[in-house]
């Protein structure tokens, strides 16, 4: 019998053949029955889903490993009938794969079960038995796809997620898991959970897991994982084969749970502890919690409080039902209540509620402001007594009050006032503008406080706005005088800092430490830093290491003021010297100094304070000079002029030697007079200081330091410093005055102004020896008598005999004030005795000549006699000037002739030497030693023939009185009749008064008719 693969026959001797083919019809596995050798005999209907073929054609033209794998063909081994989901893809005729879990299973048929004996359709020869092999083959792609996706989820899925047996062993974890755990997937899988605990009956996280699997009920718990210090809330959920597991981490959940479970502990106790009342109400304003403050309030136990509704603690005039659906709506209200407490005190509080802060729970805090109504209402009175306007406004600008003097402000009553609408109120357009910021500052919720100008009161307003609640409270003052003083004192500081910038003198600011905070220019410019380099420091950055500056500084603040000088060193070293002037708290914390560079003017007090020590020496040494003056201008000789000057200036303590030496034969010099040290010291210092002796000697000052060995270190030699002074007057040298001084530092002595005191000196001594030496002259009975020719061209004599023509013969040359001669002159012309003189024209041809200064015709009648006034330009008036006596002086046609006297111990040829030096063409001629009568000696020098004999009288002429009978007996005054010149004349001619030279006359007179007749 043959039959259709995959179809089902009736006819035949083995109906259950159908039966078996229809059940395996039915299976969702494809089934189909192969030889051995891999020859496909039978297939199931379903082949079609897998392999894209029906039965029929599966069955001719396929074979095991065509549409399975080579592999498969005969795959169990002897002994072994069945080999179970082997994995396999195969690929249909549309290209799709499909995965299959391949079970073989080996069958045995029975041939007699066939009527012919020929295999049948089961592919079962005719022997007795025969093996074929039973492919069935489950497509598992959906599934494994289904698989893939939910491994994705599990992947995707944050909780850590594991798929454990009845074994507890892992057969599937993800990647959380493998986080959890620490370990990778491919280590997780397989391995039983208790590994990963050393101690696994201390792992809570998994205790819970055995109980589940046996009871077969999920559960969940939270759990403390000690490896990771997290919590985990783990969900279990049992199966036949095992158990899934999640593991959420829920340790920030944990943590808030207990940060709120501390919350509410610190909740509970603010609640109770803070001072305001607290009121906690549900959605029926039923009291279901108060604090102690509440209680308090009320006057009443907390448990008397809880449950009863709130509108029983508020007076019964406050609508409380409105209030409540107000609250509720607007879930928040604010206000005021009075609340009626055990005692029946009523207390006014002030509240604030928020609806729903827990769940149907509302809170209330409350503040008692019975107090603060009352201070209200004693405030409202101070307000009506302040002098700021005040007034109030609630929240829409309406007026709730306003003091007396807003009022007066806008021009209302009080009572107008309430209620009235602010703008309505304010219409003038400057007021508005001064409360133009209201508006703002009761939106903003913030005080605020602004200034502005009120032009038509000309005056500054401040105005405070404080926002509340209800509204806003407004205060309007008048600031126009701390305006205007704030403005002064914007400007003062602006003069401040441009005179703080501009000034010349340096200018630091410093705080209460010392430290620089601001400097100026010119401090910057004092210092030698930058500003920027100078904030910060301190006055001990530029002091002196022994400069104590805390204390300094901490004295200065205590006296707030002082003033000094202050050594200042700058960085590059270089010391100034600053004077300074510091007051503190020029502005609060700051501290001013004014500093200016005083290092020159120090310098130049010092070198003042050095010159008024020599100025000091000087005046000292002046007045010791003219008490020297005074002395050698009394003295009677020569030696007596030199002693004194010596002795005074030693005795003065002003100098330490003083010696006068003279010039001797060979350039030698020998000591005429000296003090302050002995014969032989005077003598070697002369000795060592001979060259500028002879330097002296030539005129010339000179200042020596001579060494110890210059003076062979003698003992009694203490002066270290000598000055050499020639002792000149009149051209003729009489010595050297040699001083020595002691130099113990600091100027040195015997120069600058000093110098020129003893030159001065010098001259003083070289005039008053003129001067002896003239008035021995007078007295001696013995002179010596030179006479010279004058052939100098520039004699002034020998001018005017040239220009005159005649001889000029001279009868007196008498001394004017002014250190000039009054010269009066006889002129002769001898060729003809006879010749008339023209006045004018002799005046004319005299003032013509360079040596005449002034000229006078005395008279023309019989010779011409003549004033002259000339100067020093001519050796008789240097002899003259020296102390010589001129007796005879004429000139003739410019060549002249002069005679005069001088003492016999005068050295002529010094005197001599000198004249030439002076006037080259004058030479001596003759010089001779004559007495001199008694009559003559006596009448000029003033002693009588009875004081000569040896009885002396005072000297009875000065020299202006000898000068004025001079002038007035070669001037013609004593002519008669007189031609003469009158006193007039004279006293013009020595430049004194008619009065003065008349007094000096008659008292020469005097002196004359008394010495001639004295008895």
């Amino acid at each position: 019998m043959t039959t259709v693969p995959g179809s089902v026959d009736d006819s035949g001797p083995f109906p259950d053949v159908r039966l078996y083919q229809l059940a395996m019809e039915s299976l969702p596995d494809t089934v189909f029955v192969a030889d051995t050798d891999g020859t496909i005999r039978w297939a199931c209907s379903n082949v079609t889903h897998i392999f894209g073929r029906d039965a029929t054609e599966f069955v001719e033209s396929e074979t095991v490993a065509s549409v399975l794998a080579p592999e498969f063909v005969d795959p169990l081994e002897t002994g072994t009938d069945q080999r179970e989901n082997q994995r396999l893809t195969v690929t249909d005729a549309g290209g799709d794969a499909h995965h299959l879990l391949v079970t073989v299973t080996r069958i045995t048929v029975d041939a007699a079960d066939e009527p012919d004996g020929s295999a049948d359709e089961h592919g079962v020869s005719g022997d007795d038995t025969a093996d074929a092999l039973l492919y069935a083959c489950r497509d598992v792609t959906d599934v494994e796809r289904l698989a893939h996706e939910l491994d994705e989820v599990f992947d995707r899925i944050t909780d850590g997620f594991v798929a454990l047996d009845t074994e507890f062993v892992i057969t599937y974890a993800n990647d959380s898991a493998a986080d959890l755990f620490g370990h990778s997937r491919s280590d997780l899988v397989g391995t039983r959970l208790w590994e990963f605990s050393s101690d696994p009956e201390s792992t809570t996280a998994f205790e819970l897991f055995p109980a589940v699997l046996r009871t077969g009920e999920p559960t969940s718990y939270e759990t403390y994982f000690e490896p990771q210090d997290r919590w985990y809330e783990t969900r279990v959920y049992p199966s036949e084969t095992g158990l899934s597991v999640y593991f959420r981490d829920v340790t920030e959940r944990v943590h808030r749970a207990e940060e709120l479970e501390a919350s509410e502990a610190r909740f509970r106790t603010l609640f109770e502890e803070i001072p305001d009342p607290l009121l906690v109400v549900d959605d029926d304003a039923t009291v279901v919690d108060a604090n102690a403050a509440m209680c308090d309030l009320v006057g009443e136990p907390r448990e008397s409080v809880v449950g009863r509704s709130a509108a029983g603690l508020t007076d019964p005039s406050f609508d409380f039902e409105a209030a409540w659906d107000a609250f509720l709506d607007a879930g928040e209200l604010q206000g005021e209540v009075t609340i009626v407490r055990a005692d029946e005190e009523r207390r006014i509080v002030e509240y604030t509620g928020v609806a729903e802060v827990w769940p149907g729970e509302h809170i209330a805090a409350l503040r008692d402001v019975t107090e603060r109504e009352e201070y209200r209402a004693e405030l409202d009175e101070i307000h009506d007594r302040i002098a700021d306007g005040f007034f109030s406004v609630d929240r829409d600008l309406r007026i709730e009050y306003a003091n007396e003097r807003f009022a007066r402000t806008v021009g209302y009553d009080l009572e107008e006032l309430v209620g009235v609408y602010l703008w309505d109120v304010v219409d003038d357009a400057e007021t508005l503008e001064a409360f133009e910021l209201l508006p703002e500052v009761l939106e903003a919720g913030e005080p605020t406080t602004y200034e502005g100008y009120h032009e038509p009161a000309g005056v500054w307003y401040e105005i405070s706005v404080y926002p509340s609640e209800t509204g806003l409270s407004v205060y309007s003052r008048d600031v126009t005088e701390r305006v205007e003083g704030a403005r002064a004192l914007e400007e003062s500081e602006s003069r401040f800092r441009a005179l703080f910038e501009r000034s010349l003198d340096a200018l630091v600011l410093a705080d209460d430490e010392g430290r620089y905070v601001d400097v100026n220019p010119a401090a910057c410019e004092l210092y030698g830093l930058s500003r920027e380099e100078l904030l910060g420091k301190t006055a001990a950055d530029f002091a002196p290491p022994e400069y104590d500056f805390e204390a300094a500084w901490s004295a200065f603040l205590e006296q707030e003021a002082t003033r000094g000088e202050f050594e200042l060193v700058r960085p590059d070293g270089d010391v100034r010297i600053a004077e300074f002037a510091a007051r503190a708290n020029v502005r609060p914390g700051e501290h001013l100094s004014i500093l200016r560079d005083v290092t020159e003017r120090v310098e130049r007090e010092r070198q003042l304070e050095i010159q008024r020590d020599e100025l000091a020496r000087l005046d000292h040494i002046n007045r010791l000079v003219r008490e020297v003056n005074q002395a050698v201008v009394g003295a009677d000789t020569r030696t007596e002029v030199l002693s004194d000057v010596c002795g005074r200036l030693v005795a003065a303590d002003v100098y330490r030697h003083v010696l006068v030496t003279t010039e001797v034969a060979g350039g030698r010099f020998e000591v005429t007079s000296a003090a302050g040290l002995s014969t032989v010291a005077a003598s070697a210092t002369v000795s060592a200081l001979e060259r500028e002796l002879l330097t002296a000697g030539r005129r010339r000052t000179s200042i020596v330091t001579p060494s110890p060995d210059d003076l062979q270190s003698r003992d009694d030699v203490d002066a270290d410093v000598f000055g050499c002074f020639p002792i000149v007057y009149a051209g003729t040298i009489h010595g050297v005055l040699l001083v020595g001084a002691e130099w113990g530092g600091g100027p040195p002595p015997l120069v600058g102004g000093e110098e020129g005191v003893l030159d001065d000196l010098s001259t003083t001594v070289g005039k008053a020896i003129t001067a002896v030496t003239a008035r021995r002259l007078l007295h001696a009975d013995e002179v010596v008598t030179l006479e010279f020719t004058v052939d100098d061209a520039g004699d002034a004599f020998n001018q005017l005999s040239r220009t005159l023509g005649a001889t000029v013969t001279v009868t007196a040359l008498v001394p004017m004030a002014d250190g000039r001669h009054a010269c009066y002159l006889h002129v002769t012309d001898e060729t003809d005795g006879g010749r008339e003189w023209d006045a004018e024209e002799v005046y004319r041809s005299v003032e013509a000549v360079d040596a005449v200064d002034g000229c006078r015709v005395i008279t023309t009648e019989g010779a011409l006699r003549l004033e002259v006034h000339v100067d020093d330009d001519s050796p008789a008036l240097l002899l003259e000037t020296q102390g010589s006596h001129v007796r005879r002086l004429s000139s003739t046609d410019g060549v002249g002739v002069l005679v005069v006297e001088v003492p016999t111990e005068t050295n002529v040829r010094s005197l001599v030497a000198g004249l030439r030096e002076e006037y080259p063409e004058t030479n001596l001629v003759r010089k001779r030693q004559e007495s001199r009568s008694a009559e003559r000696a006596s009448a000029i020098g003033g002693r009588s023939p009875v004081a000569l004999a040896g009885e002396e009288m005072p000297r009875p002429l000065t020299e202006k009185q000898l000068a004025a009978l001079r002038a007035a007996h070669a001037g013609g005054y004593y002519d008669w009749p007189r031609r003469g010149s009158s006193a007039q004349e004279l006293a013009d001619a020595l430049g004194v008064a008619p009065a003065t030279y008349h007094q000096h006359l008659r008292a020469a007179e005097r002196k004359l008719v008394d010495a001639f007749f004295q008895d």
